[in-house]
């Protein structure tokens, strides 16, 4: 009797360079966790992937353009906010806590935004790592942990200040 062909690993070892074959195969969860996923295994480019895969099959890039995902970020972020306005923090972080019904509908809203957010980096073809580290350096200087720490003050803005300066008679 012939020995049953293997089948490749769902989850490539790291340092490994082989690919898995069609852009679906690709996009099956990693190893691990509920529903097989988990933080510590799946990558920022999986994440991008997958999101392009999932346009690709239903073939809505041409639907996914920066203004368009910009707005679309707007609303899910309005959605994700809707389900804490009224509560006050208290009742917030008792039902971020203790309530299953409310945490799925945060984390389904939670990832809309960030769904929205990946495609919105892939239209503009941003380096994500990069763009993040950018970023992280300027937040570093504008808010340094000797003078911000315990404590935050928004800093004011030199157009901010000229525009208040403009106003006065």
């Amino acid at each position: 009797m012939p020995k049953p062909k293997r089948t490749p690993p769902r989850v490539a070892r790291r340092g490994s360079a082989r690919r898995r074959g069609s852009p679906r195969e690709r996009t099956r969860p990693a190893a691990g966790g509920r529903n097989g996923l988990r933080d510590e295994r799946v990558t920022i480019h999986w994440l991008r992937e997958l999101m392009r895969a999932f346009l690709r099959e239903r073939q809505w890039e041409k639907y996914h353009l920066p203004r368009n995902l910009a707005a679309s970020i707007s609303v899910e972020a309005g959605e994700l906010l809707e389900l804490f306005q009224w509560l006050t923090p208290h009742e917030a972080a008792r039902r971020c806590a203790a309530d299953p019904a409310f945490r799925q509908a945060v984390g389904e809203e939670l990832c809309d935004v960030l769904m929205y957010c990946i495609s919105l980096a892939n239209a503009m073809d941003f380096n994500l790592a990069q763009t993040i580290a950018a970023k992280m350096r300027k937040n570093r200087a504008k808010y340094p942990p000797e003078k911000f720490l315990g404590h935050y003050e928004r800093p004011l803005r030199l157009h901010t200040i000229s525009s208040i300066e403009e106003r006065r008679p």
